[in-house]
């Protein structure tokens, strides 16, 4: 027999900064040992690539590199018997080589929370060198997998970028699904975004807190802390009536009163905006026993020295243990009525009190019999009648000390038409009539009544939610990592301060608080930050140590196990790797300083012997731990063999090195929640 012409299979484009396998046949005549694959770039025909592999295998691969995308390419091969006899040469195939295209959706949220019973998904398709795509294809799944939804090929014959979007209609509530987009392109490439997951909620509450992310440079943490707080607000006026913003209690005996979830210490700030609808009490404010209560109260009078009717606002503090009552005046103002806007600002550090009355703005009252007239029966005027008397205020206030009584954990507000409501214990803050609706760690609590009396950073009920989650990624990235799950049983638990010793250094980060509520994840409230760390740093969340003074890394080694075959025929042997193990092995060495180093910049030899006999036993414990340094390189592992010290008596420095064996990827969540590292 004889060799018989070999057939080149077409090939589709491909990245050629990836390996990439190029096949042929052969079918009948003398037996193959080995095949030669040329590769010639097809406006020139210049050879790029020639060689002759010893294979029984009908294929060859072509090393990542060897090529050049954006170009066109034409290969064939050659096969060879056992004699050293050559075919002839096999057809040629033509093929281009293209940057790997990207297909990715733009409009999924960062929750994967689908508020809709429908939605328009949207992607976009884009390809470095220009290359187009042939078509597209949307796919819905459900939970399991199960393909229950299509649509058919969408086509394009347009350059890249292109956007596609497609609805699926009927999702329902409660529902987890998966939606992926499928394509080829015009040289046949096939193209995915992959299957993302979404879960249908057709109600999403609102968050009004972010987290307060704080780098700290020299111990290597990031800090995590937020407010997120529930307060549950009641009224006996169901339903409450809403008029552009505002809250309506307007007939004396309707109130709006927060009772838990909250406490506002001896020194505060607090913002009212309001419509007032008589003088006298506006809102009362009562710590946990009735032991001590906070009256504010509108009041008409004439201010001492002068003749003129004026108004003001008074804060008495009672206390009934001593039945003693601080009273504290604001500023007057021209007397108002029940047109007007108002602004009550209450300022207290101690016992040192800031009350402001600002008008911000009034429509006077006018008097008409003839017509309707805008002056309500039994509402604040600003029309005198005659034989109105009014009293002069007193010269001095009175103020005591009741610090111990407090803190106020209940408060009520009635007989008016409010605005906002906001409680906050920063007393550094300045005066404004703007309303103050931002949340941070400061803030206690705040309504702005759009549609709702709760007065918590979230605007739910604190049963609903089960857990809240802490998630990070680099930016850029696409996978969220949880480092923190929190069970909340009361609204206590919502507040969360935490330091993520496992960041990079280097690094712009995100951070993400995710409450759990009905079973599933809610928004994402995002926050971001660029993480600087100055040291090596070795930890597990809970135990930190640092290394100053030429770190070193020694005998690293990429361990990758394989088995070597020596044929009886060939002249080079068969690799093959019949294991996916491949991790980092290698040593650190490093100077300690002592605890104290950071504070003082000086050495303590009794601190050096302290730090080196805990770093000891934390080395030794065979738990995971994570190694980062100010490189950025950032390794989870463990650490293996002895732990050595050595001391130097003459500097009172201790010199430490060790063997570190790489388990995990530190932003991989399954090596994640297999370490047993823990978010302090």
């Amino acid at each position: 027999m004889a060799l018989v012409t070999p057939i080149a299979l077409s090939q589709n484009a491909f990245d050629a900064n990836y390996e990439q396998r190029f096949y042929f046949t052969s079918s009948g005549g003398d037996q193959v040992v080995k095949n030669r694959l040329i590769i010639r770039r097809h406006s020139d025909n210049v050879i790029i690539y020639n060689r002759i592999v010893e294979t029984y295998s009908f294929y060859q691969d072509v090393p990542a590199g060897t090529l050049v995308n954006g170009v066109y390419y034409d290969f064939y091969f050659n096969t060879y018997d056992f004699d050293g006899n050559i075919s002839d040469d096999s057809n040629v195939v033509l093929f281009w080589c293209y940057t790997t295209p990207s297909l990715t959706f733009t409009n999924i949220p960062d929750s994967h929370i689908i508020n809709s019973v429908s939605y328009n998904f949207k992607c976009i398709y884009n390809q470095i060198e220009g290359e187009r795509v042939e078509s597209v294809s949307y796919k819905l799944y459900n939970n399991e997998n199960v393909l229950i939804d299509y649509s058919s090929n969408i086509y394009t014959s347009e350059n890249p970028p292109n956007e596609f979007e497609y609805s699926f209609e009927d999702l329902l509530e409660d529902t987890r699904y998966y939606i992926e987009v499928t394509g080829a392109t015009v040289n046949g490439t096939s193209i995915t975004t992959g299957k993302i997951y979404f879960t249908v909620k057709y109600g999403e509450p609102i968050f009004y807190e972010k987290l307060k992310l704080q780098n700290n440079a020299s111990n290597g943490y990031i800090n995590i802390s937020t407010n997120l707080i529930a307060i549950d607000g009641y009224s006996n006026k169901q339903p409450q009536t809403f008029i552009d913003g505002m809250v309506v209690l307007d007939n004396i005996n309707d109130y709006v009163e927060w009772r838990d979830g909250f406490n506002i210490p001896s020194s505060f700030t607090i913002q009212i905006l309001m419509k007032p609808c008589l003088l006298g009490k506006i809102a009362t404010l009562k710590n946990a026993n009735n032991t001590l209560k906070l009256d504010i109260e509108l009041k008409r009078e004439i201010p001492y020295g002068e003749e003129e009717v004026k108004d003001c606002f008074y804060v008495k503090e009672i206390n009934s243990l001593s039945n003693l009552t601080s009273v504290i005046r604001s500023n007057y103002v021209d007397i108002i009525n029940n047109n007007s806007y108002i602004c009550l600002w209450i300022k207290k550090i101690e016992t040192a009190w800031d009350l402001r009355f600002e008008v911000i703005n009034t429509t006077e009252n006018i008097i008409n019999w003839n017509t309707v007239s805008n002056i309500e029966y039994n509402r604040v005027t600003d029309k005198s009648w005659e034989n109105e008397e009014y009293s002069t205020s007193t010269e001095v206030e009175t103020v005591y000390n009741f610090s111990s009584l407090y803190p106020l954990t209940n408060v009520k507000i009635y007989n008016g038409i409010f605005d906002n409501f906001y409680a906050t214990r920063d007393t550094s803050i300045a005066y404004t009539s703007d309303p103050l609706t931002e949340w941070d760690v400061n803030t206690i609590m705040c309504c702005n009544f759009e549609n709702t009396i709760n007065a918590g950073s979230i605007s739910v009920y604190i049963s609903q939610i089960s857990d809240i989650l802490i998630k990070r990624r680099a930016v850029g990235e696409t996978s969220w990592l949880t480092i923190l799950d929190k069970e909340i049983t009361s609204s206590g638990d919502m507040n969360i301060d935490v330091y993520d010793y496992f960041a990079p250094n280097n690094t712009d980060m995100e951070y993400a608080i995710v409450p759990f509520i009905d079973g599933a994840e809610s928004s994402y409230i995002i926050s971001s930050i660029h993480s600087c760390f100055n040291g090596f740093y070795i930890t597990d969340g809970t135990e930190t140590f640092k290394l100053y003074e030429a770190v070193t890394y020694g005998s690293n080694k990429h361990s990758l196990r394989s088995g070597v075959h020596e044929t009886l025929n060939g002249t080079y042997p068969i690799i093959s790797f019949n294991s996916k193990l491949s991790y980092k092995r290698f040593s650190v060495e490093g100077l300690l300083l002592g605890y104290s180093f950071e504070e003082t910049r000086q050495v303590s030899r009794k601190s050096v012997v302290y730090q080196t006999d805990d770093l000891i036993k934390f080395l030794t414990n065979k738990n995971t731990k994570i190694i980062k340094d100010w490189n950025g390189n950032i390794y989870m592992g463990t650490v293996v063999e002895d732990v050595t010290p050595t001391v130097n008596l003459v500097n009172g420095y201790n010199n430490i090195s060790f063997e570190f064996v790489e388990q995990g990827k530190y932003n991989n969540q399954s090596d994640y929640d297999r370490s047993g590292l823990v978010v302090k």
